[in-house]
């Protein structure tokens, strides 16, 4: 089975702008960069991070994303 990893980083934003937390995010994006390079970036309102998540199945990078914030 194949993971949807932009629809798992969609989801997983929903659960957690629901947060204290997340209440300083604006948006959690996927994204693929050149070759096999994925990261998620975490816009907040005044800053942007980018989080490494090549070769992580979606249950390492919801934890790779969640370890970040």
């Amino acid at each position: 089975m194949e993971e949807d990893k932009k629809e798992i980083v969609e989801r997983l934003t929903k659960l957690i702008k629901k947060t204290r937390e997340g209440q300083s995010i604006k948006n959690i994006v996927y994204k693929k960069g050149n070759g096999d390079d994925e990261y998620v970036e975490v816009i907040y309102f005044d800053r942007t991070k980018a989080i490494d998540v090549t070769a992580d199945s979606g249950i390492a990078m919801i934890r790779d994303i969640v370890n970040h914030l």
